[in-house]
C-alpha cells in the first residue's frame, strides 16, 4: 500500500476518472488550480488534515484515502519507534523537487475516454542562485 502511495504521490501526472473524459481545458484548469493552492503550502511530508481539506476539490477520493492511510501508518510508526525519523516527514509529496517548487508551468496533456494526464514542469529557485528544474 505504501509503495502505491509513493507511486501516486511522486507522479507528475494527475488522472481524472469519469464516465467520459474531462475536456483538455478542464484538466488543465484543475491541475493549475491545485498547484496554485499548493504553492501556498509551507510544510513538507504528508499533507496535514487541514491541507487535505484545501486540496479536496482537486484530489481523487482514492488518493485522499491513500494519504490518510499513510498518515495513520506514520502515527503508528512514531508510536512504536519514538527515537526514529518516521516515513513521509520530509520532501515534497506533490512534485519531483525535494524542497518543493517555487514555480510551475503546465506542459503537454493527453485525454482518453477514461482519464486526462497533464505534465507539470517544476522550478525551484533560491534567491541569488541558479534555478533547478
Amino acid at each position: 500500500m505504501l509503495k502505491t502511495l509513493l507511486r501516486v504521490l511522486s507522479s507528475l501526472v494527475f488522472c481524472f476518472f469519469t464516465s467520459s473524459c474531462f475536456a483538455q481545458h478542464a484538466a488543465q484548469q484543475v491541475t493549475s488550480a491545485f498547484y496554485k493552492a499548493y504553492a501556498n503550502k509551507v510544510s513538507s511530508g504528508l499533507p496535514s488534515a487541514e491541507e487535505i481539506q484545501t486540496y479536496t476539490p482537486f484530489l481523487a477520493k482514492k488518493l485522499r484515502s491513500l494519504i490518510e492511510s499513510a498518515r495513520l501508518r506514520q502515527a503508528e510508526f512514531i508510536k512504536q519507534n519514538p527515537q526514529e525519523k518516521p516515513p513521509f516527514v520530509v520532501s515534497d509529496m506533490f512534485s519531483s523537487l525535494f524542497e518543493g517548487p517555487t514555480s510551475f508551468s503546465l506542459g503537454k496533456y493527453y485525454c482518453n475516454k477514461k482519464s486526462c494526464k497533464v505534465q507539470i514542469n517544476f522550478v525551484y529557485e533560491e534567491a541569488d542562485s541558479e534555478a533547478f528544474k
